[in-house]
Formats: structure tokens, sequence, C-alpha cells
């Protein structure tokens, strides 16, 4: 019977299985090398130093973009090192015992491969601006989902990339109030460089800040935790009126209400002194956004001072423009041409589809879609024990969903969100 069953197991493995096999192998090999169980660090001591790292990187990529020094070819490959480096430190910190192959049979790991090998191989034909992302993602990513799916505590790699965005959050308020001369009203870009780009990520924070809420929540904790994210989604909101974009403000609006409608749920079986602490905490998290608006004194500006890419004619012209070049290997420039200049198209699937070809765009629409709907259908069989991994996969992917169709996400290593997103499937790569 035994016997049986191994070749039945052996028939069915694909191609799939076989390249999967093989960039396992490399990161077991990576992953193990000089590595001894009994020197493993203390679950915290792991925690801080990945936070850390990811942090590190957030403050990296902030201070490149900052420094114009993000979309010149010439200082992209040292990005993409640094970021497979932070990768092989987290590896190497969350590093438990021996790394051994796991066989990634789901749709979710199959859309996840094909994705980045059609983007390699797009790389290959067509020279790109943007060089060697897939296989940072093919090689890096694919050891972390390895050594992530082998902790004993499969959690704390989410809690420390959640616990590094809300370190990266708060240190763009301090920013924002150390430069508030620089910040306008309506249609602000805070300390990021478009008004895009800070209502996207501040709407992003809202979610990371909620999922953390609700962490505590579950653990009973509303002490200073409890108080300092209810901070950050507060501030975070205000952050995401002043960007002016409105599928920013829609996510971020309609997922605090979500939030509300399940503490007001729950609310009535904890005891008398946590709803005390809760009441208190929120009323705190409400007058330190007010105190932050009135630290910033955004500068008037009228509202229909709009950038030109939020109009809806531009969109269309720019759905038109892609359409028109639109490939089977993309083109050497990162953004289409729409009207007489080069730039955002306002969408990550219209970003994706330029840049890599009608192939590629193919699967990367596949593998957020299966995703999102395996997240979902993951919570809907827990619903009645939901942990934070589970509710911020959902997120990340309905934020991609939403946010995403409006807004070009796709930019390498640029933004938190750009790692969640990818980082986030690793939880779907077995089919389990």
């Amino acid at each position: 019977m035994m016997k049986n069953q191994g070749k039945q197991e052996k028939k069915q493995r694909t191609g799939f299985d076989a390249i999967w096999d093989l960039l396992q192998l490399v990161s077991c090999l990576a992953g193990n090398c000089g590595r001894q169980e009994d020197k493993v660090w203390p679950r915290e001591k792991k925690n801080r130093v990945r936070t850390a790292l990811f942090f590190f990187f957030f403050l990296y990529m902030a201070f490149v973009c900052r420094q114009g020094l993000y979309q010149g070819r010439a200082y992209f490959k040292y990005h993409g090192l640094v970021f497979f480096l932070v990768l092989c430190g987290v590896v190497w910190v969350s590093w438990e015992r021996e790394l051994k192959p796991v066989r990634w049979n789901s749709a979710v790991a199959k859309c996840y491969l094909l994705f980045w090998l059609l983007v390699c191989v797009s790389d290959f034909v067509v020279s790109k601006r943007f060089k060697f992302v897939g296989y940072s993602m093919l090689f890096g990513m694919a050891a972390v989902f390895l050594v992530w799916q082998q902790m004993e505590h499969r959690e704390d790699m989410v809690r420390s990339l959640c616990r590094a965005a809300e370190l990266f959050a708060a240190a763009g308020i301090v920013f924002t109030l150390l430069h508030r001369a620089e910040v306008t009203g309506f249609s602000s870009g805070g300390y990021l460089s478009n008004p895009e780009e800070y209502g996207v990520l501040s709407a992003f924070f809202v979610l990371v800040f909620l999922a953390e809420l609700y962490d505590l929540w579950q653990r009973g904790k509303f002490g200073a935790g409890f108080l300092v994210s209810l901070c950050g989604v507060a501030c975070s909101l205000l952050q995401v009126i002043w960007s002016g974009r409105w599928y920013a403000v829609l996510y971020a609006v309609v997922l605090t209400l979500f939030a509300v409608a399940g503490a007001l749920f729950g609310i009535g079986r904890l005891s008398s002194s946590a709803k005390i602490k809760i009441v208190l905490c929120a009323t705190a998290a409400v007058l330190a956004a007010g105190l932050y608006r009135i630290a910033v004194r955004p500068a008037p500006e009228n509202p229909s001072a709009v950038l030109a890419e939020e109009n809806w004619e531009y969109r269309l012209k720019a759905v038109n423009s892609v359409a028109g070049e639109l490939n089977w290997f993309g083109h050497k420039q990162p953004n289409p041409k729409i009207g007489d200049r080069r730039c955002n198209p306002q969408s990550s699937i219209l970003q994706i589809g330029y840049r890599y070809g009608m192939l590629a765009v193919f699967f990367y629409i596949a593998l957020f879609g299966l995703a999102f709907i395996k997240s979902v259908h993951t919570l809907w069989n827990k619903r009645r024990d939901w942990n934070r991994t589970d509710l911020l996969a959902a997120g990340v992917f309905g934020f991609w969903w939403t946010v995403g169709l409006f807004a070009g996400l796709e930019y390498p290593y640029y933004q938190p969100v750009w790692v969640f997103l990818y980082l986030m499937p690793g939880r779907y790569m077995t089919g389990d």
C-alpha cells in the first residue's frame, strides 16, 4: 500500500515541482551552511533583529527615494542587492532547525513561480531599467518562504514585518512634524514625493495598525501598545485625507468602519476595566490626531487643484496607451508614454502589462486573484479563530484589488506595501 502511494505521488509530480525543488535545494544548502540547532537565538532576540532588518530596508528606500537615487539604472542594481542581503539576513535569523524541501503545489505557488519566471525571461529579452527583480524574488523570497514555513512560531515573521512598518509610520509622523512647512493641505504628498504615494502608504498603515489592534484585543492587552496602535490608526487616517486620493480614503474608511463594528460587537464580552481602558485609549487617540493636525498646520489649498493623473480622462488615456503598446515581453522603460511624457499609468496591472508583457500580467492577476480567494476562504473556515496573519493576508490582497487598481504599486522595493504584497503569498504555497 505504501509503495503504491509513493509511486502515485511520483507520477503526480510536475515541472513546477522540479523548479521548486531546485530553488529549495539552493535555499536549503545556503540556509543550513554552518548552522547548529544549539546555537539558535532566543525567540525575542530573533524578533527584534528581524524587525530591525525590515525597518532598515524601509528607511533605506525612503532615503534613496528622497535623494532621487531610485529611478537611475546605475543605482537600482544596488537597491536590489541591499534587498537580497536583507532577505538573506531574515533567513539566517529565522533559521531554527535543518531546512528540508517542502512541496509547494498550490495554485498560488504555481502562479507565483510562472509570474517571476516570465519576469526573468522579459528581462533577458528586453533590457529593463528595473533589472534582476525576478531573480531576487525567486531565490531570496523563496528562501524566506521556506524558512518561514519551518518556524515553530510562524506568526513571528508577520509580527516582525508589521512592527517594522509601524516604526516606519512613526518615523514618518516625526518627519512630518519636523518639516511641517513642506506639507500642504488637500492633495498633499507629506513626507513622500507625491500625494498618490502618501495616500497609498498611509491607507496601508491603517491596515497594519488595525491588524496589530486585533492581535492585542485577542490577547487582552489594552495598555500602552493598544494606545500607540490606536494613535497610529488615527494619524494614518488623517494623512490619507490630506493626500486627497479617493481610493485610499475609501479603503481606509471602510476598513476602519469594519473594525469599529467588530469592536462594538465584541466589547460586551470584556470586563468593565477593559472597557474603560478602551474608551480612554480611543479618546487619547482622537486627541493625538487633533494635535497632529494642529501641529502640522497644513497650508490651505484649493480642492480643485487636483493633479492631472486623478482625472478619469487621464486614466482612459493610460489604458489606451498601454493597450496600444502591449506585447509579449514588455518594454525597456518602466512607464508608458501618455501624451507627451512618460508617467505612472495609475494602475498596478497597467504597470506590469507595459513593463513585462501580456503573459506576465496574466499570471500577475491570477496570483493576486487566487491569493485573495484563498485568504477569504481561510477566514471563512476559521471564522471563530482568526489570527493576525490570516487577517493581514486578506487585507493585503484586498488592498491590491482596491487601491492597487487605481494606484501604481509596482515600483520594486519602493515602499513597505510592495514587500508585504510579495511576502504574504508565502502563507498559501502548500495548498493546505
